[in-house]
């Protein structure tokens, strides 16, 4: 008799969360186009695609799956970024093997969290994304916890082919766990040499058949040490942002994980009496990227995960006795939390003394709905309960808040203009689709084809030599020689060909600046609510010979 596996309700869970982040991680992967790292990596991956002798950089492994991503469904941007979002995607399937040493509901809370965190979104929706060595570094530490040495030494070697967030975060990850064990933590690992032996050999393979994708690219089987030689250029680097980006970041990304993560050290310390590992490593990571000259904000994203671990603690201890009465208690705190952030964002936009009076009705309603929920939390005590199941309206609450404005920042960050956010260093702007269609009728109207047009590229940019990619005729040079005359050139807007008269000119928007630093408080308080975006920076220009517009017919 066949018998049917039935899918639990957990499972089933499981499974919407992997669901949930491979749609958000897909949806208009490709709408915005490529920035300066993205374009390099993709570039990188195009001639990893032709079986050209490419250097693969950083990221090896990344550079050559997007090769064959490229080979077996062409090259646009959705497909560079393709790679990163699938990985992204498995983010949530870590929480599984973690239902027993966190519990099943924390696990539960885990994977929604990583498949909706916005951070982990926006950065699986970049080419040059460091998620694969994220989800590396998590595999491997599950795998030493469970002690899994044959996974291990294989998830060790993907990760070191994966770029140098992977070894970065790995350091963050031993301090932390250091700090602990000097604190009095204990570290219990037995090793298993029979499953190290056949560990070290599967990595090895795995080494040599992943970094030259089954000997397709085999210079990938000498760039294991590249992402060392990164992690080592970036303590040398020191145009890293500021160190008050990491506040400003896990206040306007993570409210939530942030906040929700705080209390349960709070708990963990009034219960154990010292924090636990994660808090440690939390710490830890906080620290190495503050002392990191570099301080790339990609690298925050090894802080998520640890972030969200803890924070599932708190969110599953959230109290569940009286919810009718934390209903109703929460819905007034949120709505006075709305209006005063209503007020936050008008003083962000105004001056003189409307902006003192919207100051003074936010701050005012801040104090207010706390000085209430105190008295709600004194009042429920008389009666007898606990001072858990007394505040649980102003916890549920704050979580509302916390979720709210996490949601936003998912959308903000994911689909939002990229160079208003964090996460897209040097992002390109939009109108570099018009060239590109523009450059693409040309050659269809002049030559009968929108490929064979001769380009000549001086700007020497990643972005404009993804753009041409599809252009045989085209070409990068440093400059024009007294008798070259190109039918176009792609030049900055500092550029003037010797002859005007012979060309016409159209410039486009090509690059943002970064919001970074903020001017004043109201700005970053601005940008928070409305992200505005920057004043423009560099602007291409399209020349074109007049001889390749239609005359006008001369009349006898």
């Amino acid at each position: 008799m066949s018998q049917t596996r039935r899918v639990s309700t957990e499972q089933g869970l499981y499974a919407l969360a992997l669901l949930l982040a491979l749609v958000l991680r897909l949806w208009r992967l490709g709408a915005a186009p490529l920035g300066e790292g993205e374009a390099r990596l993709a570039l990188n991956a195009l001639g990893v695609a032709g079986r050209h002798v490419q250097a693969l950089g950083a990221a090896p492994l990344l550079t050559a799956l997007s090769g064959l991503a490229f080979f077996a469904l062409g090259s646009t941007n959705a497909i560079a970024r393709l790679v990163p979002a699938l990985v992204g995607s498995f983010l949530p399937a870590l929480a599984w093997p973690l239902r027993r040493a966190v519990g099943r509901p924390n696990a539960l809370v885990l994977a929604f969290a990583l498949a909706l965190d916005p951070v982990l979104v926006a950065l699986s929706r970049r080419a040059d994304s460091p998620v694969l060595a994220v989800a590396a570094l998590a595999a491997l530490l599950i795998a030493v916890y469970r002690q899994r040495w044959a996974w291990a030494f294989p998830l060790l070697a993907l990760g070191a082919l994966s770029g140098p967030t992977f070894w970065w975060g790995g350091l963050a990850l031993l301090l932390g766990l250091a700090l602990w064990r000097v604190r009095g933590g204990r570290l219990r690992l037995k090793v298993d040499l029979p499953a190290v032996k056949r560990g070290v050999w599967i990595a090895l393979g795995l080494w040599v058949l992943g970094a030259s994708l089954a000997f397709w690219t085999p210079e990938g089987v000498g760039s294991l040490l590249n992402s060392l030689v990164a992690l080592v250029r970036m303590f040398f680097h020191r145009q890293g942002a500021s160190p008050w980006l990491l506040g400003v970041a896990l206040a306007a990304y993570a409210p939530l994980a942030s906040g929700a993560a705080a209390v349960a050290a709070g708990i963990a310390c009034f219960r154990q009496r010292r924090l636990p590992w994660w808090g440690w490593v939390i710490l830890a990571t906080m620290l190495l990227w503050v002392l990191t000259p570099s301080r790339r904000v990609a690298l925050l994203a090894w802080l998520m995960p640890l972030l969200w671990l803890a924070a599932a603690e708190a969110l599953t201890a959230l109290p569940r006795r009286h919810l009718r009465d934390a209903a109703w208690q929460a819905a007034v705190l949120l709505s006075m939390l709305g209006f005063s952030g209503l007020n936050l964002a008008a003083w962000s936009q105004r001056n003189g003394q409307q902006a003192s009076l919207a100051l003074l009705l936010a701050v005012g309603t801040w104090g207010l709905a706390l000085i209430l929920a105190a008295l709600m939390a004194t009042s429920w005590r008389g009666y007898g309960r606990r001072w858990g199941e007394a505040l649980a309206g102003l916890t549920w609450g704050l979580s509302a808040v916390g979720g709210l404005l996490t949601v936003a920042a998912l959308f903000h960050a994911a689909y939002g203009p990229r160079s208003a956010e964090i996460w897209y260093p040097q992002a390109t702007a939009t109108p570099t689709v018009l060239l590109q269609t523009t450059l693409e009728d040309m050659a269809q109207w002049y030559t009968g084809r929108p490929d064979a047009l001769e380009v000549v590229d001086l700007t020497r940019a990643a972005p404009v030599a993804w753009m041409l990619r599809n252009m045989p005729a085209a070409h990068s040079q440093l400059a024009l020689g007294p008798a070259q005359r190109p039918p176009v050139v792609v030049a900055f807007e500092t550029w003037q060909p010797q002859n005007l008269g012979g060309y016409r000119g159209q410039d486009f928007l090509f690059r943002r600046a970064s919001v970074w630093p903020f001017a004043s408080t109201k700005h970053a308080v601005q940008w928070l609510f409305f992200r505005p975006l920057p004043l423009p920076q560099p602007r291409l220009v399209l020349w074109v010979q007049a001889d390749l517009f239609p005359q006008p017919k001369k009349r006898p």
